[in-house]
């Protein structure tokens, strides 16, 4: 489950005055050719876009699999049907992750280069057997019993510690992904 997230501008193709301004919408996600769309839009419907979309993702194009969608200044494209309170959902979860990413970063350069002579130690059996039972030896993402992995909530190299709370059981794959995204 992903959103890519590009840029949006119109087209003035009609070369009328803004009264009878139309346009097309221009949507560019990073080196991929533009998107441009099939209908031309009256000055009111871009206007109407840009202020629905200040408090709910707009959909504004469906090309193929593709939907195109506008949020916040901000042009989005999924392939996965998505409906409005989805990718608003989405990118609510992005925007914490940013958040938390960010506390995160702060965090460790106000510890300065306390970590780098931190050693690392091993998660005490006893920690290990409670998280093991508190997680009912099940991913907490996805509940898989296969490839399971203690992992550390905030990275041990992030100032994460070994206690209970900081522990929880992942499956390779969830482990990766949460990698990932750190």
């Amino acid at each position: 489950m992903s959103l890519v997230r590009g840029s949006w501008n119109v087209l003035n193709i009609s070369g009328l005055t803004p009264a009878k301004y139309e346009g097309r919408l221009h949507l560019k996600f990073g080196s991929q050719r533009p998107i441009i769309s099939p209908e031309k839009f009256h000055v009111s419907q871009i206007d109407a876009f840009q202020l629905d979309s200040q408090t709910e993702p707009q959909l504004i194009i469906t090309e193929g699999n593709r939907q195109y969608w506008l949020f916040k200044g901000a042009a989005y494209w999924d392939d996965e049907d998505f409906d409005s309170s989805d990718v608003l959902d989405l990118l609510e979860v992005k925007r914490i992750r940013q958040k938390q990413s960010l506390s995160r970063s702060k965090s460790l350069a106000a510890k300065g280069n306390s970590l780098e002579n931190q050693k690392r130690s091993a998660i005490p059996q006893l920690v290990k057997e409670l998280v093991w039972k508190r997680d009912e030896g099940r991913c907490c993402y996805c509940a898989s019993n296969d490839e399971l992995q203690l992992d550390h909530i905030i990275p041990v190299a992030l100032g994460g510690s070994n206690d209970e709370a900081n522990i929880q059981v992942l499956c390779g794959p969830c482990n990766r992904q949460k990698g990932a995204s750190i």
